[in-house]
């Protein structure tokens, strides 16, 4: 991406990232797509759901998102252009396995 999409996508991740951590922390579910939305207990897909300290990390690689568990390097792969807020998405997620590595004592 270029420089002002960058830009724009900081401070767009900058202005709704406390309001969506908010009802993450109040137990809502945020939506990304159909398919996919996290809780404050972790990550939802379809039917399958991966707890945070599950959580690996996440990587974007040829337009898809790779999410990785502990056991698994490639829990899901979503095409980024089905997600709606990727960066606010990515954000989150960070934020989410730091939490966990935090509670855990990593």
């Amino acid at each position: 991406p270029d420089k002002l999409t960058r830009l724009l996508d900081a401070l767009v991740v900058n202005n709704r990232l406390p309001s969506l951590r908010h009802k993450l922390e109040n137990g809502e579910e945020v939506r990304f797509s159909e398919r996919l939305s996290l809780k404050r207990e972790g990550i939802v897909l379809d039917e399958r759901e991966l707890f945070w300290h599950e959580f690996k990390t996440q990587r974007v690689q040829r337009g898809q998102l790779i999410l990785q568990s502990k056991d698994d390097d490639e829990w899901a792969i979503l095409p980024v252009s089905e997600l709606d807020n990727p960066a606010i998405l990515i954000a989150l997620l960070k934020e989410g396995g730091k939490e966990q590595a935090v509670e855990e004592g990593g």
